[in-house]
């Protein structure tokens, strides 16, 4: 795992498909902050990935990589984009591919990118209730994020969208640091 020396990695795991998509954009954001967090963060994008649909293939390499890479980490943030309601089907399958012995009691942060100001949360709860499954814990603070979040004149972030990123990568650190405590 981690000594006192070497900070806590963690992943930074988009669920969308498409390469130039708002997801990738806030995640990134994600990533950029955590690092200056002191956190040592990997963007992973289900994309670059390329996992087989699950079921049929299980055990490529690209699907192997993908397990190893959660399970040596300390903590996961995943981002979906909402369709429909929910999650992605590329969100669907990387998770599809996990078990118990990859993710159980590591930290999971959740990012939901919609499509209008109150859209959202139902990503959110679909993905928290999933996690809940595989026992392991979604962190209290979440983002739910749109393109308004973004100021239409220079793509930059607005102030209330980079102190719910904060709140995330806060929370992560937070729930790293306390899964590491002795019990």
């Amino acid at each position: 795992m981690n000594t006192a020396s070497t900070p806590p990695r963690i992943l930074i795991v988009s669920g969308s498909a498409r390469p130039g998509g708002l997801t990738r954009t806030v995640l990134k954001l994600a990533e950029a902050l955590a690092k200056k967090k002191g956190l040592d963060a990997e963007f992973v994008c289900a994309r670059d990935l390329r996992l087989p649909f699950f079921g049929l293939e299980e055990d490529t390499a690209s699907a192997l990589h993908w397990r190893t890479a959660v399970q040596q980490c300390s903590g996961v943030i995943f981002g979906s984009p909402e369709y429909h309601g929910t999650f992605s089907g590329a969100f669907k399958n990387l998770i599809d591919h996990l078990d118990f012995p990859h993710i159980e009691g590591k930290p999971v942060g959740l990012i939901a990118v919609g499509g209008g100001p109150k859209s959202g949360i139902s990503t959110l709860n679909a993905m928290r209730l999933m996690f809940r499954a595989l026992h392991a814990p979604v962190i209290v603070e979440q983002a739910a994020v749109w393109g308004g979040d973004f100021m239409p004149e220079t793509q930059r972030p607005r102030p209330e969208l980079l102190q719910q990123m904060l709140a995330v990568v806060d929370g992560m650190s937070r729930e790293i640091a306390r899964c590491a405590q002795p019990v």
